[in-house]
């Protein structure tokens, strides 16, 4: 059965993750003579990307945020998922099952905040086509995407670290109540009509093809050590079993002959690339996230360290893509969480699913 990887990068703080407002500017610290001196971040996209090779320079995609990968015979699909409009009175615009835990609309909105889908550009010299007004800051996107780079394929995944069915039985298969196996293996399944259909189906916002390249998880981005356990209910604790710890990026690396461009096609778009420093990776950076996390990655923030509302619930948007009767069983909606409800970086765990056939 081919797996579907579902990544996770929400912005999230006490069960899942935390994201973190925006300061004015980059973050800053205080300097001897009172003066203010940039702080670099912890967390930088592609941050243990491959070193140039004479002829090469190095091309990194990364992935943060609400994105699931689903891999077939050729391809890794990334996943978007669309969650930019919130509604506590209309279940359609929730993830399954949360209109039914009861929270106040306050807590629900603080707890779902929209995420956009965008992409950025890092050490790049866009040659053709509207990468935004600025490339660091980047622009929206919405429907399908690719790459052309001249790479063989197909993609080389290895993505083991991502959360599945294998980790929530990890973490609490010896506790005193334990996942049942058969329904937490059921939400390891996705639709194959997320891959196939065109236009894409309404709970996406966009489906990007990565037809060629090493495309890794990664941990501990922001360095804290951190390891997860499982939760499902909203007001659950997170106390129990045996934590794990779990990729919170994908990155996709290609090494691309230094006179060749890199173009990304948007539908009926394409924006060319090259790098400016062809000795560092030229990034792209593909997000669904918040916009107190994009606008601290614009301005230079360190979203590692700078604060935002906690909200972990935008992970369980994903198992509205899975088949019912699992999607409509919310019994085993687990998402990651922290021992004790303490906070944990913003880059948050991935999921894995296989594709049911």
């Amino acid at each position: 059965m081919k797996r579907l990887l579902l990544v996770l990068t929400i912005v999230l703080a006490l069960p899942a993750c935390k994201g973190r407002e925006a300061a004015n500017g980059a973050q800053a610290g205080a300097k001897a003579d009172g003066q203010l001196s940039v702080v670099s971040p912890t967390f930088v996209p592609c941050k243990d990307a491959p070193k140039a090779t004479d002829g090469n320079y190095t091309l990194c995609i990364a992935f943060n945020g609400l994105i699931g990968f689903a891999q077939d015979d050729k391809n890794v699909w990334a996943l978007l998922v669309k969650s930019d409009q919130v509604d506590p009175k209309d279940e359609n615009t929730l993830p399954p099952g949360i209109k039914q835990e009861g929270l106040p609309e306050s807590q629900l909105s603080m707890q779902l905040p929209p995420h956009q889908a965008r992409i950025r550009f890092v050490n790049a010299t866009v040659i053709k086509g509207d990468g935004g007004e600025k490339p660091e800051q980047g622009r929206p996107i919405a429907g399908d995407l690719r790459f052309e780079t001249g790479a063989p394929g197909p993609p080389k995944p290895d993505l083991s670290t991502l959360s599945d069915a294998d980790h929530i039985l990890g973490a609490l298969g010896s506790t005193g109540n334990p996942p049942n196996r058969s329904k937490v293996t059921a939400l390891d399944e996705l639709d194959p009509g997320f891959l196939n259909l065109n236009p894409l189906d309404p709970h996406l916002v966009a489906r990007v093809r990565i037809e060629a390249g090493d495309v890794v998880g990664k941990t501990d981005l922001c360095k804290t050590s951190v390891k997860y356990l499982y939760k499902t209910g909203v007001q659950g604790s997170c106390s129990d079993g045996n934590p794990v710890e779990l990729a919170e990026e994908v990155d996709v690396t290609q090494a691309v002959p230094t006179d060749k461009s890199v173009t990304v096609k948007i539908g009926d778009e394409a924006i060319e690339l090259k790098p400016q420093d062809p000795s560092q990776p030229l990034v792209i950076h593909i997000l669904n996230s918040t916009e107190t996390m994009l606008k601290s990655l614009a301005t230079g923030v360190d979203v590692c360290h700078d604060g935002e509302q906690p909200h972990a619930l935008p992970f369980r948007w994903f198992y509205r893509l899975v088949p019912l009767p699992a999607r409509a069983d919310t019994s085993q909606h687990f998402f990651p969480c922290m021992r004790g409800g303490g906070f944990l970086p913003p880059i948050c765990a991935l999921k894995r699913f296989v594709i049911k056939k």
